[in-house]
């Protein structure tokens, strides 16, 4: 018999389970599930991770709530997190994403975007399918499998999910949802036949942090951004009341976020003073979309899709960048958030599988 020419990748269906929230519930809390993925793929190099939900919500009562604001039904999902052992150079691929942040994520990376229908908080029995996806291979980046997720580094990669219900989509009224109709299906985009020990690729983090905007500020600090790393993308999402916006709901010529100032290690990237924003979002960010897709409360200032190289991003390996907003202050009683969706990588990080310990190359 001839040798066996093995597939060169795949997209399978590694894991699925039922919603974790069972029964008719008005607000339940979100239920943690973690998976290990290690179990279901040992030598896979994965371009994306694809999350499916399917199914039926059973909607019950005639007492509907007020929206939240948040993506429906995307906002089911309040948290992700891949965490991995050993954990390189301090890298957690995902850290702490919610359902926005991946929705937007996608959206850039893609160039438009998948939403999905929202389910209306109205009795009857609603069909769902959507998806969730993380995205490692950079597709117009000038390699982009330099950011693939090699499984067979890592003795553990531990995917987990937290899922919530109606409450997290509705407050008030007295409606109840059954999401016990709803599966979720885990599946993996790979690569195979590739040796991850000869191809370079990079200890990489999309994460996700919020910021509360309380009063008029022309240098709003965000100083939660640690050094030793290159950040590669930087989105940022403007909310009032949890809806994306470009301005102020009362005071409606006032832009929530007119400046981005990025300045370190003697460089300055974006500069304070420029009134910025709206050049960013109409210029910057639109050039990463396809023609008619929304811009609101969006803006991408950093992308290494932009340069297609990360070694033209922003360097913060020896010391952290200032990164300073001018903002407005939100007019009682609207709530207003800065999101920011970021990607930071170090280049070349390599370690031997199950020794946990983590260098990187010069």
């Amino acid at each position: 018999m001839g040798a066996v020419t093995r597939n060169l990748w795949r997209y399978k269906k590694l894991y699925s389970f039922s919603w974790p929230i069972n029964g008719a519930q008005s607000n339940p809390s979100p239920v943690a599930v973690p998976i290990e993925l290690t179990k279901y793929a040992q030598e896979d190099v994965f371009d994306r991770i694809v999350i499916q939900v399917q199914g039926n919500i059973v909607v019950a009562g005639a007492g509907p709530g007020t929206a939240t604001g948040f993506d429906n039904p995307e906002g089911l999902l309040t948290q992700m997190n891949l965490t991995t052992t050993p954990q390189v150079t301090g890298i957690t691929p995902v850290n702490r994403l919610s359902g926005r942040g991946l929705l937007y994520e996608n959206m850039v990376e893609r160039g438009y975007l998948i939403k999905a229908t929202a389910v209306p908080d109205a009795a009857g029995t609603v069909a769902v399918d959507y998806h969730y996806i993380i995205n490692f291979k950079r597709a117009r980046s000038r390699r982009g499998i330099e950011f693939d997720f090699a499984i067979e580094k890592y003795t553990s990669a531990l995917l987990t999910m937290v899922l919530g219900g109606r409450g997290q989509l509705f407050t008030g009224g007295t409606n109840t949802w059954d999401l016990s109709g709803l599966q979720v299906s885990i599946f993996a985009d790979s690569n195979f036949a590739l040796d991850p020990n000869k191809i370079s690729i990079h200890a990489h983090e999309l994460f996700e942090n919020t910021y509360p905007i309380v009063a008029t500020q022309t240098d709003f600090p965000i100083d939660t951004l640690p050094s030793g790393y290159l950040y590669t993308d930087m989105i940022f999402l403007t909310e009032q009341n949890n809806v994306l916006a470009n301005f102020d709901a009362t005071a409606t010529t006032s832009r929530l976020v007119s400046n981005f100032d990025i300045e370190g290690g003697g460089r300055v990237w974006l500069q304070s003073g420029d009134n910025n924003a709206d050049m960013v979002q109409q210029d910057w960010t639109q050039e990463l979309l396809q023609t008619g897709q929304t811009l609101t409360g969006i803006y991408v200032p950093v992308s290494i899709m932009r340069q297609k190289m990360y070694s033209r991003m922003i360097d913060a390996l020896l010391a952290p960048i200032t990164l300073k907003l001018s903002v407005t202050g939100p007019t009682s009683p609207n709530l207003t958030t800065v999101r920011l969706i970021g990607r930071r990588m170090i280049p070349d990080a390599v370690h031997d599988r199950g020794k946990g310990a983590a260098k990187t190359t010069k």
